[in-house]
């Protein structure tokens, strides 16, 4: 199929979600970013705990959040629902994709946290692509574990989507990231396997439990007519796929 028309599709997405969204909400910093171009819904407010059990079904397309990337072989092999963090220092989460049944063209996601206990170090896009900002896009200079999401990929869609870690509405923060690959080449994982889409940085700044949460996820495929043709959650805009949480235990350091 050919690209111009999901490429005509996603410019027109962002640039009716950026009306909306603008119009309703305003501006908050010198940037537009992905997370500010997300109308969220009363889904989003953190607060509830988590779904944190794995799908129990083989085979079945989910995202999860995996809140201790550095155990295993790296992030998402495997992926834990639980998590420490030390006050006064920062932590990492991945956010994980497992049992793709097609190559990703594009995807998208919020990742919702308690502005409380924790916060971020939002940096500026240090190259056009924002592959390697926070949220941090498993390409680029930087990538996570044995499979990264391969070459063509853009972080910063029609230079109105810069990731962010740090949107703040009210009692609800949020890290955010959009991205698409338009010329490929298309080499995402497809099958049983668990793969890292991007790593979000935070600062631990207050004990308790913070319960992160998944939104706003939009998968499609690389000849996309509907956006989120793979799967979406939180809100569904497409074919609805399981979305799991993750628990970040925040104590002080030298606590056992």
């Amino acid at each position: 199929m050919s690209r111009w028309p999901y490429l005509l599709l996603l410019v027109v997405m962002a640039g009716l979600i950026g009306v909306v969204a603008v119009s309703r909400f305003g501006s908050s910093g010198s940037h537009t970013s992905f997370a500010q171009l997300v109308t969220p819904t009363e889904t989003h407010t953190p607060g509830p705990t988590p779904n944190l059990t794995p799908s129990p079904t083989p085979g079945v397309l989910h995202a999860s959040i995996d809140a201790d990337p550095d155990n295993g072989s790296g992030p998402c092999n495997p992926i834990d629902t639980r998590g420490t963090g030390y006050i006064g220092l920062s932590y990492d989460v991945a956010i994980c994709l497992e049992s793709m049944p097609k190559e990703l063209g594009a995807f998208s996601f919020l990742v919702n946290y308690d502005g409380g206990m924790s916060s971020c170090t939002d940096i500026a896009c240090p190259t056009g692509d924002c592959l390697d900002d926070n949220p941090d896009a498993n390409a680029g200079t930087t990538s996570f574990g044995p499979t990264n999401l391969g070459a063509g990929w853009d972080c910063n869609p029609v230079d109105l989507m810069e990731p962010t870690c740090h949107w703040s509405i009210l009692n609800w923060n949020a890290a955010g990231i959009s991205c698409w690959n338009l010329i490929g080449p298309y080499t995402t994982p497809v099958g049983d396997v668990a793969f890292p889409l991007a790593v979000i940085n935070l600062n631990a700044i207050a004990q308790g439990t913070d319960h992160l949460t998944l939104a706003s996820v939009l998968l499609t495929s690389t000849d996309a007519i509907d956006m989120g043709d793979i799967g979406s959650c939180n809100p569904v805009s497409s074919a609805e796929i399981p979305c799991y949480g993750a628990e970040i235990v925040l104590i002080a350091v030298g606590t056992i």
